[in-house]
């Protein structure tokens, strides 16, 4: 019996691991860009601005908590392939290449580091 190992993609402070979304999972709000295409920003620099983003038309995100994979599991499945862009305003910030997606769902996991008190808090960049 041969198991499919899932798709991984590291850019920076993001993971995404290639999931599949239950019918549980909800939709969340998209944005569109200046130029009118949809951009999905899997994380946003706090300090200096930049985000990790995928713009693309064929994109969709999700909410899903029952998923098994924790609370608040976000996901975004694409329905033709796109990169994962490290961008500050429209432009590349020249610290992480673009990474080219596969069409499918991807887990969206942010890196976390952990504090005293053993609680997960967001890493700030």
């Amino acid at each position: 019996m041969t198991k499919k190992i899932p798709h991984l993609v590291h850019q920076g402070d993001v993971l995404l691991i290639e999931a599949t979304l239950s019918t549980r999972a909800e939709p969340i709000a998209m944005t569109k860009t200046v130029t009118g295409q949809t951009e999905t920003v899997l994380a946003l620099g706090e300090t200096s601005g930049h985000r990790h983003t995928i713009i693309s038309d064929r994109i969709a995100r999700f909410r899903d908590d029952g998923a098994g994979y924790g609370p608040r599991a976000e996901f975004v499945t694409l329905n033709e392939p796109a990169p994962i862009q490290h961008l500050h305003g429209t432009a590349p910030t020249g610290e992480h290449a673009d990474i080219a997606l596969n069409a499918t769902t991807y887990l969206v996991e942010l890196q976390s580091q952990w504090s005293d008190a053993m609680e997960p808090i967001q890493v700030v960049d």
